[in-house]
Parts: C-alpha cells; sequence; structure tokens
C-alpha cells in the first residue's frame, strides 16, 4: 500500500521517536504513563441505517501484567453504553453525521526496560529460571489457557523443537517457562514464518500452510503453541504510540487516519514469578513503545463473516475516521487555551479534510452527558471482546481493519527493531 518514498520517510520518523517520560511510579511498583485519545468520525454520506460503534479504550486490567484506567474528557454527538463501555452514534441512509470523544488513558505495568531484558535473557539462557519459581495457580491456567489449533501442533511445534534442538542442544522439558515463552516467539516471528501484510485476517490453517502472515496472524499461531505447552497466554488489541508515525489509509469508501499510532496486536504470557511478559519481537509494544488497550482474549480464530460484514458496510459508508494519541504535553499545546469543543471540531475537520467554508456544515448537536466507564474485571475479557447490546452490530466499527491494517506500521516498525533495538535478540550459535 505504501509508495517507497512513504516507507522511507515512515522509517526516519521511526527512527526519531521518543518514549515519553514516565510520569509517575505505583505504589505496585509499576510506572505509569499518560496518554490522550482521540477518535472521531465525519460521515459525508451514509449508504446504511444503523447504529455504529467506536473503538474506544477500556478499564481494563491483566494482574501482574497492566492496569489502564480511562476517564472522559469530552464526547460530542456520541452515545455511550455502560453496559459494554463502548462510544456509538447513529447513522441514518443518505445523511451526514460528525461526532468524536477525547479520553485521559493512564496505563501503568512493569518498567519496558525490566520487561525487554526479561525477555533477552529468556532467549539468551533459555534453561534458566531467573525467578525460582515454576508454580502456575490454577485459576490463571483456567482463565487463560485457549483451545489451541490442531495443525499448529502438527507441524509448527515438531518444527520449533526440531530448531530448538539444533541451535541450542536443549529439548523443552530442558526450559524453563520463560526459555519456552522467549525461544516460540524468536522461533514464529523471526524464523519460521516470513513476515506476510495482508488486507484481511487469514485462518491459522492458511498461515501454517503458507508459513507467511502479519501481526495478528502470528500471534494467534503463538498463543496457540504456548496453549500446547499449558501456558496461560492472551491476545492484545489496541494502538501502539510512535510519536510522528502518521498514516492514511482507505478501504473502499472510508479513510482512516492514524495519527501518533497504529492499531496493533501483540501477546503476552504468563511467566511465574514473574507475571505477565510482553513478546512482541515484531513492535516492540511493552518493551520499547507504549501501548493503548482496548481488550485482550484467548480466541485466536477470526470468524470470516466479522470479515465480510466489515468489508460490506465500508462499500456503503462514505467516511473517513481520525485516531489521534498525544502525550500530556501535545495535548495541553493543541487543546488548551480556548472552548475545547471548538478546538476539537477543528482538529476533527482539519485532519479529515473536511471544508466547512465550502461545504455544507454538519449538523450541529449539543454535545452529550457522558458516563464514566466502569472498570472491568480480568473474567470479562477472557475469552472474548466485550458482547454489544442487542441493536448493535457484532463488530466495532474498525475492529477487524485494526487487525487487518497493523501489518503497515509493523512492515517499518519491523525493519527498524530488527536492526536497532533487537540487534542481540540471537539465538545461540
Amino acid at each position: 500500500m505504501l509508495r517507497l518514498h512513504h516507507l522511507l520517510l515512515l522509517m526516519v520518523v521511526l527512527a526519531e521517536a521518543l518514549i515519553p517520560a514516565v510520569s509517575a511510579e505505583s505504589s505496585s511498583g509499576f510506572e505509569c504513563s499518560v496518554f490522550y485519545f482521540f477518535n472521531g468520525i465525519v460521515v459525508y454520506d451514509s449508504g446504511v441505517s444503523d447504529t455504529l460503534v467506536l473503538e474506544t479504550p477500556q478499564n481494563i486490567t491483566l494482574i501482574g501484567g497492566f492496569n489502564q484506567t480511562v476517564t472522559p474528557i469530552i464526547a460530542y454527538n456520541l452515545g455511550f453504553n455502560s453496559t459494554i463501555n463502548y462510544y456509538y452514534f447513529n447513522v441514518s441512509q443518505g445523511s451526514s453525521y460528525t461526532g468524536f470523544f477525547i479520553v485521559r488513558v493512564e496505563v501503568c505495568s512493569r518498567s519496558m526496560e525490566d520487561a525487554l531484558n526479561t525477555l533477552r535473557s529468556g532467549l539468551t539462557n533459555p534453561g534458566i529460571n531467573p525467578f525460582g519459581i515454576n508454580f502456575i495457580p490454577e485459576e490463571i491456567k483456567r482463565d487463560y489457557i485457549g483451545q489451541g489449533n490442531r495443525k499448529v501442533e502438527e507441524v509448527v511445534i515438531p518444527a520449533y523443537e526440531d530448531w530448538l534442538r539444533s541451535n541450542y542442544g536443549l529439548n523443552t522439558s530442558d526450559l524453563s517457562t520463560l526459555g519456552l515463552v522467549s525461544t516460540s516467539a524468536y522461533f514464529v516471528y523471526n524464523v519460521y514464518f516470513t513476515y506476510d501484510p495482508s488486507a484481511t485476517p487469514r485462518s491459522i490453517d492458511e498461515v501454517v500452510d503458507s508459513r507467511r502472515g502479519d501481526c495478528d496472524d502470528l500471534t494467534r499461531v503463538l498463543a496457540s503453541m504456548l496453549y500446547h505447552y499449558n501456558i496461560p497466554a492472551v491476545q492484545a488489541s489496541g494502538y501502539l504510540y510512535v510519536k510522528g508515525l502518521n498514516i492514511t489509509i482507505p478501504v473502499e469508501k472510508a479513510k482512516y487516519i492514524f495519527l501518533n499510532n497504529g492499531p496493533h496486536a501483540f501477546l503476552y504470557a504468563y511467566i511465574p514469578g514473574y507475571g505477565w511478559l510482553s513478546t512482541d519481537f515484531l513492535a516492540g509494544s511493552m518493551l520499547v513503545y507504549p501501548f493503548i488497550f482496548e481488550s485482550y482474549t484467548t480466541i485466536i480464530e477470526v470468524p470470516r463473516e466479522e470479515v465480510e460484514e466489515f468489508l460490506e458496510l465500508h462499500r456503503k459508508l462514505n467516511a473517513t475516521q481520525v485516531f489521534a494519541v498525544f502525550s500530556e504535553e501535545e495535548y495541553k499545546s493543541l487543546f488548551s487555551g480556548g472552548e475545547l469543543l471548538e478546538k476539537a471540531l477543528l482538529f476533527l475537520y482539519s485532519k479529515a479534510g473536511y471544508n466547512t467554508t465550502t461545504t455544507t456544515p454538519i449538523e450541529t448537536r449539543t454535545t452529550q452527558s457522558v458516563e464514566t466507564p466502569t472498570t472491568n474485571t480480568l473474567s470479562e475479557y477472557t475469552n472474548n471482546t466485550p458482547t454489544l447490546a442487542t441493536g448493535l452490530p457484532k463488530f466495532r466499527f474498525s475492529t477487524i481493519l485494526m487487525i487487518a491494517l497493523g501489518f503497515i506500521i509493523l512492515l517499518v516498525i519491523l525493519l527498524l527493531m530488527m536492526h536497532w533495538r533487537y540487534a542481540s535478540f540471537k539465538p545461540l550459535p
């Protein structure tokens, strides 16, 4: 999708990207960072009459991994469903629409440097258990070990075990949990499979047969491998924060704009004595770059009917959606010192290319009152993304897009990470 000069420009931007400063350290020893998440949509002409859901970061906790707290700032022309904790809007056939929300997101986790060093140690010395604990609580196994894939067990796992013996002289029984997780992730992301972007998610069988996949595809394969070894794991979905990374992606009649971020999925694995560890060898989520979470799951198959529904909607909806992530300093610079509603609307219109001086303005409605999203427990996010209320579509407005188009960001980040941050991630000779 990207022309060569666009790719080169992105590489320059990524090379200069800065990890935002840690804002505080909680009593639990987790470090916390604060972001502001903007999600707005301009519908020029709708070919459907429906209620649609906007992607909304969640109050969500993975105990021993991260804690994310979301505070509403403003919502314009949107409703909020407190049952599922998502913003929604209504469109009518032949009409136009505009709406947006801004939330403050605080993400607390173990320091990224500590996580990165831990993952590195597991790859360098996979037989050593640095934490001295092998016990995984039964409730963690119950809630976070999902159903594996038969083809992964028959094809990928034997190939991994052969590679492990050839490169380390070890069997899986010789490895610590950390070593098994680290070497499995390295094998999937950097050895056995070729990174290959796709317009839509693929089945795991297709990925295994072709030995090709993107971030979501490979993460689901890795989850299946860890489930085979009785290791808890979850696939996290959301937004990777990379300052200066700006991408515009057309999909049918719709267009998506990502500012300072990109949609992404990666895998957390449970390590006894440590907690949840990111295994993201592709983009460095929660290892090098911060992440804003929308959900996590143990389900590894993607229903084809949801992909088809997503594409059909975009054939009928002429719209532009803008996702933007800001640090506190960036947010204050853009939106302080004036009327927030007016500034946010102008920001949305300018990024969406909507010219209010030459086009009939979209109907202006009063700002909606916003309920504070409730905090969700672990069990509510264990096996699937939130179930939508009656009358709402069975998919978020561009959840499949997040999965299918994350490869654009990863294609660039992968080139940098493999030659920069992960230069030391190499198996023993």
